[in-house]
């Protein structure tokens, strides 16, 4: 007799399906995970960005939330001021770069420290020099949907313009974890 019996197939289609729902819960952890990392990364890299055309262009350089309010997850975008005298900094008119938000359920919030602007949490300003140009200190936060701020992560943006990001613990920055 060759073959399998159906008593052998159905007993390992059903080690099969105790398998994957025991992986399901990890992929799931995995993904929200990967979200958190690459939201962080890609706004880590965007205020990089911006930072360097400040520099590299000797203009004022904005990271704009494009959705208006604290909350940067519907995107953002990094715009060039094209009048290199800092006091008619009013609009910035070359976009740089657009960058689309975080994932659904996500939240990406933002609070700057010291701001010489309205809204403050709403932009990131780097000058000519690379340094911040409206505020002392800015603090995002990138918020998992279940809301664990253990496993979230924060960026931070320094007056001199250095940017770090990290896990959201008790000694980080302070900014909110929903707006």
């Amino acid at each position: 007799m060759r073959g399998f019996t159906i008593v052998e197939l159905v007993i390992t289609m059903l080690i099969a399906i105790i398998l994957v729902t025991l992986a399901l819960p990890s992929f799931r952890e995995l993904m929200i995970r990967n979200n958190v990392t690459e939201t962080t990364n890609r706004l880590v890299h965007d205020l990089s960005l911006a930072r360097s055309e400040a520099v590299r262009r000797g203009v004022q350089v904005e990271l704009v939330n494009t959705g208006g309010g604290a909350s940067w997850a519907s995107g953002w975008a990094v715009k060039a001021d094209s009048d290199p005298i800092p006091a008619n900094v009013n609009s910035f008119p070359t976009v740089v770069i657009n960058a689309a938000g975080a994932p659904a359920d996500y939240s990406v919030c933002a609070k700057a420290s010291g701001a010489t602007t309205p809204a403050g949490d709403q932009n990131v300003i780097f000058n000519s020099t690379g340094a911040l140009n409206h505020a002392t200190k800015v603090d995002i936060n990138i918020m998992r949907p279940d809301g664990d701020q253990a496993q979230s992560q924060y960026i931070s943006v320094s007056i001199s313009g250095v940017v770090t990001s990290g896990k959201i613990g008790t000694s980080t920055p302070v900014a909110p974890t929903s707006c």
